[in-house]
Order: C-alpha cells, then sequence, then structure tokens
C-alpha cells in the first residue's frame, strides 16, 4: 500500500522515521483475504526486496505485510499533518464522504525509518 519506494521519497525518509499502525489502515475487500491465501504480487515482492530493508513490522501478519507492500493496494493517498490538526482533518474528510483514517505517526530519524505494528 504504502511500504515503497515512493513513499520513501516523498516522507523524507532520510530525515524522519515513521510507526504505522497496521490495524488502522483501510484494506480493500478481499486484499487481505487474498494475501491470505498467499496470492502475492511480483510487484508487491519487489517491493519487499527494494524497501523491506528500511520496515520493521512488530505483531504484524504475514498477510497483512504483503497487503502494505502490494502496489495494486496503493489508491489510497497517505498525508502527514500536524499531530494538533490531525483529528479534525480526519473528521472533516469523513463528513465530506471521503474514507479516511489516522494511520500513524511521523518522528525524528530512528534506527529503523517504518516500523508497523498491530496494536
Amino acid at each position: 500500500m504504502f511500504l515503497s519506494e515512493p513513499y520513501r521519497t516523498r516522507s523524507g525518509a532520510k530525515k524522519l522515521s515513521c510507526v504505522i499502525d497496521a490495524h488502522a489502515v483501510p484494506v480493500l475487500p478481499g486484499a487481505w483475504e487474498a494475501a491470505d491465501a498467499c496470492l502475492y504480487t511480483a510487484a508487491g515482492q519487489r517491493n519487499r526486496n527494494h524497501t523491506g530493508p528500511f520496515v520493521r513490522f512488530k505483531n504484524v501478519s504475514f498477510a497483512m505485510e504483503e497487503v502494505l507492500f502490494d502496489p495494486q493496494t496503493s489508491g489510497g493517498l497517505l498525508l502527514a499533518v500536524d499531530p494538533a490538526d490531525a483529528a479534525a482533518l480526519e473528521q472533516a474528510l469523513r463528513a465530506a464522504g471521503l474514507p479516511a483514517s489516522i494511520v500513524g505517526e511521523i518522528l525524528p530519524k530512528q534506527e529503523i525509518e517504518i516500523t508497523v505494528t498491530d496494536k
């Protein structure tokens, strides 16, 4: 979904890190079930091979890892906003009929650039 080189490039990954709550990430209907049935894509595997060294998963199922690496599920838009404005923006987007979820936070640079947890 967003664990790819374009995410790393746009996020300023050389200066920042992020923590993503896998449980908060919206998943397209059927995507998790397909990944759980081992229906992986070649492009998802390329994303994993290329970006995987920069990602640490904590208590996340392998199927969810695959969903997050799979570029076919990346139709969403990932925004970074001031934490003080995040809840209001999420509410405004939902009020406009748009799917929106707060899925994580940006942190000062850590040893691992992207940490994905399942809280």
